[in-house]
């Protein structure tokens, strides 16, 4: 086949252009090239730009027959909710350097099912989204006509709320850009905020209100920030009364469930209560309702009032297991959250608890210990000390500490951005209270592996990190990510998916042979996230690593030790028509089953009984009089009629549903379905399954409004008050120069300034751009900047270089230094500039200690003597009988204390230097001195 040949794509006349550099605005970004060559510029960050000998043709060409040489990289935007649909089929097309690691093709995209390429010189995605590949899934899409017809009749009223589909000019789409981005840069706002709903409906409410009335004054439809602040309470309040109303009957229903969780602001370190409501409504629909973030104390029953929620012994919780929460909620029907119980086994595993000064590195964790591990269990787990860790399980240990430093380096550095210009992905973080961020960050390791190693060698720098040992890792955590994914839903019931999540679970992790399996099974899911790792076709070749085989098993201890099942889990499955039967399951736990069920009907059956006869009991006569009490007679309470208290009609409901043939093939995922179609013939059964499908999995739905509380309670809001001490100035907001100002200020009214900041370069900086205001006022001299260390230094030495006289005592046994002596100045102020960074846990509280540096030939010796004995691992006494240490103490007669103390500082240095952490700028190693480096 001629690779020359190109498909036939036929673009719209506004879009074929030539392939000169030059575009206008109203130019369409896609082009199919006619020419050798293509200069656009382009939107992608790639590293190879397209050179004359790439054409559209030569490229589709090379990705149908050339496969291992040419690939289509994904568009890492691709995944946003936001994005275009065009890129779940188009890619940009990419050729392997000479280290296998694909470099993207400048100005170029490619579709990923038939490898038709176009030219892609901007952000327009309009003609990519009417490729074949894409028009063959979707249906059509109706537009209304925007041409006006003058001779045509009245446009009618009620098209002003339907908005249409029409083709506006590029000058007024250009605007639009140009004025959005303004307001984002201007205004300081994420790029995300075009992409919110909110924002759109109320661009489209707006667009609809022009269309009625003309071109009216925006301040007639907008309203100031105080009007819509002072509007939120009352918005607020109209929302809990409809709520009331739906929280009331799913009580009464028994159907409501609670999650209540604690969480800590990072700004005001503000305890706060936050619950989340779960039920199924009359509709059979699932409803999860964020209901309060109240500051913390608010006992649980005065935040649920304003709910008009009293009796909490109606309800169902689902809670971590914090030692707060199991005694708050003692005395109710409560359940523990799965993925906690899933995380917390995962970072057991993973987790020494025997602390060694020598092994800090391994215990400064892998991950950190928190108090929601179970007390009760621990006694029955064999938690292994550090020391009994086989070897090669240490190897492990290494290599994921390796794996968080590496991540730590790379955020600190900022070359993520060149990680992905070689074709990797950004590397993320593991983030403690976040179950599934230790998994996502060997993940992102894993994609980025040549790429990271080519950006590091760049760097001359090196990582200890085993690929299989990360892929081994993954491969053993992929189904815990799988099934906490699951387990998070809030759109449906997930109550079910516990006893067959952790049933499957506990089998993956059985056998080496087994976690194969799940690889297989799972190809599709494991193919969508593209890890590198999963190679199903050499899967019969994998050999078990003994340090993975030793994890791998004692999470499936963990498994079986900290994991057990309640009734609940076994009613979910019975209750959902496709697991009715309770397959692998035992005769024990199916009986108690539905003993369990039986007991929760019989709870409905009385309750309906009891609100019949309260009817009963309060009804009256058509003239308003109570109705006459029917007399009664001989024997009267011991009759039975057509009802029995104990085996009540309704009883075989359970046995009639699990007789009952069904269509699987047929049956929806959401058990609500089944019961809302068939309540008619199963009643109190279809109640009693409300009642358990709204009960959740897992508390993710509170942690995740807390996600949303953190974006509320920032360090701008203060409640209107004003920190004493403390004026916060953003960013951009002319901090230095306000700083800079009020210095000046105070020194004209007779103080002596000192502004102090972090940064030295800041400080130097910040003193150079204000010298000329300082020299033209005449305060030069009464105003000082430098970082804390300087300011220390500068009280310290007041009087003299207190380091030099350290120096000249030591080595001259002389106190006779020149002293200079300052002259009282007026009063001190001290300015700190970027406080926040001074008041963090690496400044604050941190003691400043000068140090004086002695230096002789004898201690050279000395120094040398030890390092080359290294190997001996000696000891003080050992040093203390060397000619070296004795030639030391002759040259400092008066000082040996001084010296026995160094040297203890040599010795401990020199048998744990391998294990330190090097700081390496501009190639070379320094040591870190105080907040600088030397």
């Amino acid at each position: 086949m001629d690779y020359n040949q190109s498909d036939q794509h036929t673009c719209e006349p506004s879009s074929s252009i030539s392939s000169s550099s030059t575009f206008t605005s109203s130019t369409s970004s896609l082009v199919t090239s006619t020419s050798s060559s293509s200069t656009g510029s382009g939107i992608s960050s790639s590293t190879v730009s397209s050179n004359e000998n790439d054409t559209r043709e030569k490229i589709q060409h090379h990705l149908k027959y050339n496969k291992t040489e040419y690939i289509i990289l994904d568009n890492p935007n691709s995944n946003n909710k936001k994005s275009s649909v065009c890129w779940r089929s188009f890619g940009f097309p990419a050729k392997r350097d000479i280290n296998g690691v694909p470099q993207k093709i400048k100005n170029f995209v490619s579709c990923k099912n038939c490898f038709t390429t176009y030219s892609y010189a901007s952000n327009s995605t309009t003609f990519l989204n009417k490729h074949n590949c894409l028009s063959s899934d979707r249906k059509p899409n109706s537009t209304l006509s925007s041409s006006y017809n003058t001779s045509s009749s009245q446009t009618l009223i009620t098209t002003y709320g339907q908005p249409k589909t029409v083709r506006l000019p590029d000058s007024h789409s250009k605007d639009m850009k140009d004025l959005l981005v303004r307001w984002i840069c201007k205004d300081m706002r994420p790029f995300a905020t075009v992409d919110d709903d909110g924002f759109r409906k109320i661009a489209q409410r707006c667009v609809s209100i022009g269309a009625q009335y003309g071109n009216i004054d925006i301040n007639q439809i907008l309203r100031s920030s105080s009007t819509i602040s002072s509007h939120i309470h009352e918005l607020a309040d109209t929302e809990r009364a409809r709520l009331k109303n739906l929280l009331s009957l799913a009580t009464k229903n028994g159907s409501l469930c609670l999650c209540p969780d604690l969480w800590t602001d990072s700004n005001r370190q503000c305890s706060y209560l936050g619950i989340t409501a779960s039920f199924v409504d009359d509709e059979y629909h699932l409803h999860n309702i964020d209901l309060c973030c109240h500051p913390f104390p608010n006992e649980l029953e005065k935040a649920l009032s304003r709910f008009e929620i009293f009796d909490l012994h109606g309800i169902t919780f689902v809670s971590d297991r914090g030692a707060n929460f199991l005694k708050a909620l003692k005395r109710f029907q409560a359940y523990s959250c799965a993925a906690h119980r899933l995380n917390n086994i995962v970072k057991r595993c993973f987790f020494v608890n025997e602390k060694s000064k020598k092994q800090d590195d391994l215990e400064e964790n892998v991950f950190t210990n928190d108090d929601e591990l179970e007390e009760d269990i621990e006694a029955l787990i064999d938690v292994t000390a550090l020391s009994d860790i086989p070897r090669k399980a240490l190897h492990v240990l290494q290599n994921i500490i390796e794996c968080k430093k590496l991540v730590k380096y790379v955020k600190k550095s900022g070359i993520n951005p060149e990680i992905k210009e070689y074709g990797g992905v950004s590397l993320k973080q593991s983030i403690n209270v976040r179950w599934l961020s230790f998994i996502n960050l060997l993940e992102s390791i894993d994609r980025s592996f040549f790429s990271i190693r080519k950006v590091l060698a760049n760097k001359k720098k090196t990582f200890a990190i085993e690929r299989e040992v990360v892929q081994g890792l993954i491969r053993l955590l992929l189904p815990f990510k799988e099934l906490l994914t699951k387990l998070q839903t809030s759109k449906t019931p997930s109550i079910h998916l516990v006893l067959i999540g952790i049933g499957s679970l506990r089998t993956t992790l059985s056998s080496f042979d087994m976690l194969l399996e799940y690889e297989k099974k799972n190809k599709i899911y494991f193919q969508e996230e593209n890890l590198d790792s999963l190679d199903i076709n050499s899967s019969n070749s994998i050999q078990e690593d003994e340090g993975l085989r030793f994890f791998r098993l004692r999470l499936s201890h963990l498994m079986e030790e900290m994991f057990s099942f309640e009734p609940i889990h076994y009613a979910s499955n019975m209750l959902h028509p496709k697991y009715r039967h309770l397959k692998k399951t035992s005769s024990h736990d199916k009986n108690n089953c539905k003993y369990f069920i039986r007991q929760m009907m019989k709870l409905v059956i009385d309750q309906e009984k009891s609100s019949s006869t309260f009817s009963l009991h309060s009804s009256t006569n058509h003239d308003g009089e109570s109705c006459p009490k029917k007399r009664k007679y001989f024997g009267e309470e011991y009759e039975t009629g057509n009802v029995s208290d104990e085996y009540d009609m309704d009883d075989d409901e359970l046995e009639r549903y699990l007789c009952k043939r069904l269509d699987l093939t047929n049956l929806s995922d959401n058990p609500l379905d089944f019961w809302k179609n068939n309540k008619i013939e199963f009643p109190v059964l279809a109640k009693v399954a409300c009642q358990i499908f709204s009960v959740p999995a897992t508390s993710a739905c509170v942690e995740r409004s807390f996600s949303s509380a953190g974006n509320i309670v920032t360090k701008r809001d203060e409640n209107g008050q004003l920190i004493n001490n403390l004026v916060q100035i953003g960013a951009g907001e002319g901090k230095s120069i306000t700083l800079g100002v009020t210095a000046a200020i105070l020194a004209l009214l007779g103080f002596d300034v000192h502004c102090a900041c972090y940064s030295k370069y800041l400080s130097e900086k910040n003193y150079r751009e204000l010298l000329l205001l300082f020299d033209s006022l005449g305060v030069a001299e009464y105003i000082r900047y430098g970082t804390i260390n300087k300011l220390y230094e500068d009280m310290i030495n007041r009087n003299g270089n207190v380091c030099q006289m350290v120096e000249v005592l030591i080595s001259h046994n002389s106190n006779e230094v020149s002293k200079s002596s300052e002259p009282d100045a007026g009063a001190k102020i001290l300015l700190i500039d970027e406080v926040d960074a001074l008041l963090n846990k690496n400044f604050y509280g941190n003691v400043y200690t000068p140090s004086a540096r002695l230096r002789d030939s004898s201690i050279t010796s000395l120094v040398d003597f030890i390092w080359n004995q290294r190997i001996l691992i000696l000891n003080i006494n050992e040093v203390k009988d060397s000619d070296e240490y004795k030639a030391c103490c002759n040259r400092f007669p008066n000082w040996e204390p001084l010296i026995l103390e160094a040297l203890k500082d040599l010795i401990n240095d020199v048998n744990i230097y391998t294990t330190l952490e090097y700081v390496v700028k501009e190639d070379k190693i320094v040591y870190k001195e105080q907040d600088d480096i030397a």
